[in-house]
Parts: C-alpha cells; sequence; structure tokens
C-alpha cells in the first residue's frame, strides 16, 4: 500500500506541471498597430553629400 501511494505521489508531481505547462495560455492580447514604414528616401540625400564631402576631403589629403 505505502509502494502505491508513493507511484502515486511520483506520478502527481511529474504529470502534473508538464499537463498545465502543455495547454498553453491562449492568443496574445491585441496590441498596439504597427508603425509606418520608413521610406528610403528619407535622409539618403545628406548621407550621399556626405560621402561625396568625404571622398573629397581623403583625395586632398592624399595628394599632399
Amino acid at each position: 500500500m505505502k509502494v502505491e501511494k508513493l507511484t502515486f505521489l511520483i506520478l502527481l508531481l511529474v504529470y502534473l506541471p508538464f499537463k498545465t505547462l502543455a495547454q498553453g495560455s491562449g492568443p496574445p492580447p491585441p496590441g498596439l498597430p504597427d508603425p509606418p514604414p520608413a521610406t528610403i528616401e528619407q535622409g539618403t540625400a545628406i548621407l550621399f553629400t556626405a560621402g561625396i564631402i568625404f571622398g573629397f576631403l581623403v583625395m586632398i589629403k592624399k595628394k599632399s
């Protein structure tokens, strides 16, 4: 009788946590909508201009 109680207790302690974790919690709650995507044009002209200036400065430095 004691072995049966111990076996039942061990099975209960091992099986119950797996059973409750396997059920999950359902779908996530609805959240905020996604932010609008950034366009490619934002800051491209500034970056292009900075690259031209940097290249020009590197060329001047190599000549001197």
